[in-house]
């Protein structure tokens, strides 16, 4: 028993820091200076993802790739943002497919 509560402290730990890491890095990034952006999924189901901000930059393309243990996954997506009248909150929408 004491085992399992050796192991999940750190492993609590290292996902506070990540998602930490993460939230920090897409509050200090100007929105304007980049047009595509990639990233990892850890966890049940792992990949990644890429997406991409179309010419306009209130649309987007977004491809997801995952696998777990016996199985794999593709996901597209096409996103559209809206205002959502607070100075930097959005919302979007938009459709997809999944396999």
């Amino acid at each position: 028993m004491k085992t399992g509560r050796l192991l999940f402290m750190p492993l609590t730990i290292a996902v506070v820091m990540i998602i930490s890491s993460n939230v920090y890095a897409q509050l200090a990034t100007d929105k304007s200076s980049y047009s595509t952006a990639i990233g990892l999924r850890v966890g049940g189901t792992q990949g990644f993802t890429i997406k991409h901000l179309m010419g306009d930059r209130e649309s987007a393309i977004e491809g997801i790739a995952g696998i777990w243990s016996n199985a794999f996954s593709i996901t597209a997506l096409y996103e559209k943002y809206e205002n959502a009248g607070v100075a930097g909150l959005n919302w979007y929408y938009g459709g997809g497919g999944h396999i």
